[in-house]
Parts: structure tokens; sequence; C-alpha cells
């Protein structure tokens, strides 16, 4: 069984492509790209948040599916 990890970290970039089924995000934290799901439930209002983040170098708290994963479940200020 796997649990959700909360993590603060600051948002760098938040990329979104067309046709893509998820946008990337780079945090200043970590070398590695993040996930979020275009199915997420609130995706424009996780990425507006994100991307306020990163516009004022603020970090957020996000929660990841597992601790080892690429994938962002949650986001809060």
């Amino acid at each position: 069984m796997t649990t959700s990890v909360w993590r603060e970290m600051t948002p760098a970039r938040v990329r979104e492509r067309r046709g893509s089924d998820h946008a990337d995000v780079a945090f200043l934290e970590s070398a590695r790209l993040y996930k979020l799901f275009r199915s997420h439930p609130r995706f424009a209002d996780v990425v507006a948040q994100l991307r306020k983040a990163a516009s004022t170098q603020k970090a957020v708290r996000i929660r990841l599916a597992a601790v080892d994963s690429d994938v962002i479940d949650e986001v809060s200020t």
C-alpha cells in the first residue's frame, strides 16, 4: 500500500502542452518534473495557484500520490 506525502516546494514553472493529458510542473527544490493531470477535478484552479506561487516565488504544500511519485494530487498554500 502506498501513502500520500506532503512536501513544501517552490514552483518555478508550469508548462501546459496542447494535446497532453497533464501539465509539467518544475520546482526549485527538485530537478524532477512533476505532473498535474488534466483529469484532476480542480486542474485550472491548481494551475493558477502554482503559477501565482511561481511569480511571487512563494512555497506551496503539494501532496504527491505516493512517496516516490511524480504525480501531484493536491496543492495548498
